[in-house]
């Protein structure tokens, strides 16, 4: 767990500057840089919106132009410290290295039937101060339920 925090962490604060930095005539530029692509998918159950869904299985596929990527995502039960991450959420950094691609989310969670979602589509901001934080919202319908 201290390894994946450390790894969050060290993507999390990598950052970088564009052509839009700002030179004050001090040498120095003002860009602060831009933040790591980061997902947040927050998990409902169809029928009660109330109910926590803690226990799922969240693969999250990115997929562009030079190649793709898998990342499993990791419930947040508690505040993290992480200004990106959403407590109640499953958290990822999206670590395909592209300035734009497809994000696919596939869920499994016991008691409910799977939920994919495809083809959700980022774009990585690297303006100066860009936080790049996708948050997506999967409604997942119990087993022999009526939902939608």
């Amino acid at each position: 767990m201290k390894h994946y925090v450390i790894t969050l962490l060290s993507a999390a604060i990598m950052m970088g500057c564009n052509s839009d930095t700002q030179d004050d005539g001090s040498g120095e530029t003002g860009c602060s840089g831009f933040l790591s692509p980061v997902i947040n998918v927050r998990l409902h159950d169809s029928i009660d919106d109330n109910l926590v869904i803690d226990d799922a299985t969240v693969l999250l596929i990115e997929t562009s132009d030079t190649g793709s990527n898998q990342d499993y995502a990791t419930y947040i039960a508690d505040d993290d410290n992480l200004a990106q991450s959403e407590t109640g959420a499953y958290f990822s950094v999206l670590s395909i290295n592209a300035m734009s691609y497809l994000i696919d989310i596939e869920v499994t969670a016991e008691g409910y039937n799977s939920a994919v979602v495809k083809n959700i589509a980022f774009e990585v901001d690297s303006s100066c101060g860009a936080e790049n934080t996708l948050s997506y919202d999967v409604y997942l319908c119990p087993i022999n339920s009526n939902c939608l």
